[in-house]
């Protein structure tokens, strides 16, 4: 198991269903597991759209994130994805999210409990970095919280 962090993009437009992606992003919680689908569109095969749980849209991936997810997905390659932090807003700026990727190589079999611990560990080691994420301290509290809940 390993990680990666990276943005969400295309967080400024509206969905086929005409829900907005940013106001499906004002309503991320850090820590709140999200869904990486591999879901090809006209022109681009490779595309990977980022999801809630519910399956609401909030972007995608960079295309040279997308390949190399799709190609892997191909070849059993599991991904599990989090909300790092959502940042910006405010007068004229879009909210964007920081994504958390967990990658499960073929035939890692570990359980959801224990994919949630490393998340939980690789936004802590974040910490301990020389210029952490903004909002980290809310993401541990919240990755935490939901935790001791269970």
């Amino acid at each position: 198991m390993h990680h990666l962090f990276t943005k969400i993009r295309g967080v400024a437009f509206q969905n086929d269903d005409r829900t907005e992606r940013q106001i499906l992003i004002q309503g991320c919680t850090p820590g709140e597991r999200l869904a990486i689908r591999h879901k090809p569109i006209p022109g681009h095969p490779e595309a990977c759209r980022v999801e809630t749980e519910a399956g609401a849209q909030l972007g995608h991936l960079s295309k040279r994130l997308a390949m190399e997810v799709a190609r892997r997905a191909a070849q059993g390659v599991r991904y599990a994805a989090f909300v790092a932090n959502v940042a910006g807003g405010g007068r004229g700026r879009y909210f964007g999210v920081k994504l958390l990727v967990v990658v499960l190589e073929a035939g890692d079999t570990a359980s959801a409990d224990e994919v949630f611990d490393y998340a939980l560990d690789a936004l802590r080691s974040q910490r301990e970095e020389k210029r952490p994420p903004f909002g980290l301290g809310r993401v541990l509290r919240a990755v935490t919280g939901a935790l001791t809940r269970q």
